[in-house]
């Protein structure tokens, strides 16, 4: 028999037999389920609450496969199940509003990053090295992937390996050719990762709480919030060659010219127009965080026809980013060239962007040194992929967006270990999955609907999962490859103001955000939100225990926070911090018993298959996701509203929830 988190009801799959529904009553969804009773309906292909259920091909006993690629082959029969219904189930023109919204989501870090790995290689990586892989594999994950609602792309973490990696080759006697040698760190690493899901180590993934998810959803949203103010800071200075993060007042992720971007000295560079140049690009990327926040939430204006506004909130992203590109053309023709600064982008089907495509061929360069050396930085990347990888696709589908599909972590993870040797083949930058944008689309494809009777309930929302919104955006992607013309149009700021958006939208939702907010809200002011909706452990637990938990997962946010900025150039340090929140994981289960109750942690940070308390179901308690389903029902239609409210946010795992009937976990 197997059993499946993402439902009220699931199936039995038994060969030659149907699959009928069973009901069972459970505390909470969360936790390891005590069955109090079961009945089982057989009513063969009925729907449940006019949602398809799937039937889930894995034995009881195999919570935690053993044999070799055994995780692997069951998630593979689990999904098989429903990808034809991946095409089919949702399939409409209104994907395309969370499609363009991922797509934009997906295109400027990788933009960013593009420009960022141009300085600090003095131009052999560049824009088309992070767009390329971001199209290709986004296609594969959207074609072949387990989960597709994960988005995969370069992440931040990986830019400061390939810094140190190009610091390295440059100071080695002789040097080491760069792209070679990443193309074998890719390698081995490609082999590592394979060989971690044929072991079917992502069974581990339940070990990977709150805790650590919030901490690193949280330490994303810090660093992309950074690199926005730090790129409207370099607009108000000359651009000069970079300096790999080694300047006095610069980090790795200030500095965005060198070698062949650097910029044309004209009457822009003078002070006067720098500091013209740099009011205006605040105005531009400010303009666009306002802007943004204020459109999207379209569908409470009582202006315009309810369509029109629906196409407003949902095209928000869209229109916010041309219109303030439009805006930035304004006055052009009056201003010294370069005012505002805009994206430098080599053209992708002319040198040096093609150099990388002949990466294969430059391998016999590589000494047998060079070549053992490469597995250091590739265990470095490996140990990010099983944390990052894993942990983007744990947050995208947490049980609190009532997935019906089965996840496929073993699968994902196998396949990213082949789309990481396809990029080294390709002398292009590897992926993985990524924060916020892998929660973000889940919260995009989320769907408002109405239960038979017409009638708006506390259930009123449903995740659209399919494949289309992940194919469209890398189709987006893909297309940016070819019209590098116009990519060079848009305005620096623009991108700065998008990565400041983005670290806002991924807050919500944060259980470890809202924590923080406790130690400079009013004393007065708590009773009044323990009236209302609120998260269950404001009363169930001790304030002073909330109070040392939050201290506790704030001190491990700031280590990590202090290692990611440290410049290479000073202690390679800084290219470990993921692997420092890795080392979290073991002091949650370890350490954390010895500091706080298991009634505490129950609803601080719930582990799987830790005890229900004897509270758990006492009543007494106004759940916040529940309370922001029934003010939905009376004053919004905005799905978003009800899952930020609920606590289903980006950056982490959602409080436990009270229902009456939920599910048992995949096994």
């Amino acid at each position: 028999m197997s059993i499946d988190t993402r439902s009220d009801s699931y199936t039995q799959g038994m060969t030659g037999e149907a699959a009928p529904y069973l009901t069972v009553s459970a505390t909470t969804p969360t936790e390891p389920f005590k069955v109090q009773e079961m009945t089982m309906v057989e009513e063969k292909g009925v729907p449940v609450n006019g949602a398809k259920r799937y039937v889930h091909n894995v034995p009881a006993s195999a919570s935690d496969p053993t044999g070799l690629f055994s995780g692997i082959r069951i998630d593979i029969r689990n999904r098989w199940d429903c990808y034809y219904s991946d095409w089919t189930d949702h399939f409409s023109i209104s994907l395309l509003a969370p499609a363009t919204y991922i797509f934009f989501a997906s295109v400027i870090p990788a933009l960013t990053f593009g420009e960022q790995i141009a300085d600090h290689t003095n131009g052999e990586l560049g824009g088309a090295q992070v767009l390329l892989p971001t199209a290709i594999c986004g296609l594969l994950q959207a074609l072949f992937g387990g989960q597709p609602l994960l988005i995969v792309g370069v992440a931040e973490p990986i830019v400061l390996v390939y810094v140190f990696m190009y610091e390295f080759c440059q100071n080695s006697e002789p040097a080491i050719p760069f792209r070679p040698f990443a193309a074998a760190t890719l390698y081995w690493a490609a082999l590592f990762i394979v060989i971690l899901a044929a072991i079917n180590a992502c069974k581990y993934i339940h070990t990977f709480t709150r805790f650590s998810g919030e901490l690193f959803g949280l330490l994303i949203a810090v660093l992309f919030f950074q690199q926005g103010v730090r790129g409207l800071t370099a607009e108000f200075k000359p651009e000069v060659n970079g300096t790999h993060g080694c300047d006095a007042n610069e980090t790795h992720a200030d500095d965005h010219s060198s070698g062949n971007h650097s910029y044309d000295q004209m009457d822009g560079t003078t002070h006067p127009w720098l500091m013209f140049n740099g009011t205006w690009s605040c105005f531009l990327a400010l303009g666009l965080v306002v802007t943004t926040l204020i459109i999207r939430e379209a569908r409470t204006w009582n202006y315009f026809k309810g369509p029109i506004r629906k196409f407003i909130a949902e095209y928000a992203t869209f229109i916010t980013v041309f219109a303030w590109t439009g805006i930035s053309f304004v006055g052009t023709d009056i201003l010294p060239e370069g005012i505002p600064r805009r994206l430098k982008i080599d053209p992708t089907l002319e040198a040096p962007a093609t150099d990388t495509w002949n990466t294969l061929n430059e391998m016999d360069q590589l000494t047998g040194y060079a070549i053992g050396i490469a597995i250091v930085p590739a265990i470095i990347i490996t140990i990010m992929n099983v944390f990052d990888h894993n942990v983007s696709a744990q947050l995208a589908q947490v049980e609190e967006f009532k997935l019906e599909k089965p996840h496929a972590y073993h699968w994902d993870f196998f396949l990213q270990g082949l789309m990481t040797a396809i990029c080294g083949a390709c002398g292009i930058m590897p992926v993985n999955g990524v924060i916020p944008q892998s929660p973000l689309h889940t919260r995009a494809c989320a769907e408002y609907v109405r239960n038979e009777k017409g009638e708006k309930s506390k259930d009123s929302f449903v995740i659209r999962e399919q494949r289309w919104t992940n194919l469209i955006q890398s189709l987006l992607v893909t297309v940016c490859l070819f019209i590098t013309p116009a990519l060079q149009q848009v305005p620096r700021s623009v991108l700065w103001g998008f990565f400041l958006y983005l670290a806002l939208e991924s807050l919500p939702g944060s259980q470890f955000f809202e924590r923080l907010q406790l130690f400079i809200t009013d004393s007065k002011r708590l009773k009044k939100i323990t009236r209302g909706a609120h998260n269950t452990y404001l009363d169930k637990v001790p304030f002073d225990v909330v109070v040392k938990f939050t201290l506790t997962q704030f001190i491990g946010f700031a280590v990590c926070y202090g290692i990611s900025q440290i410049p290479t150039c000073v202690a390679p340090v800084g290219i470990f911090f993921p692997t420092l929140i890795m080392l979290l994981v073991p002091s949650r289960i370890y350490l954390f018993p010895k500091m706080f109750s298991e009634h505490d942690l129950y609803y601080l940070d719930p582990r799987e298959n830790a005890a229900v308390p004897a509270d758990a179901n006492d009543g007494s308690i106004v759940d916040e996701s529940i309370a922001a389903m029934a003010k939905m029902e009376s004053h919004s239609e905005d799905v978003d509203v009800a899952l930020e409210a609920g606590g289903i946010g980006s950056t982490g795992l959602s409080q436990p929830q009270q229902r009456l009937s939920t599910t048992l976990s995949n096994v």
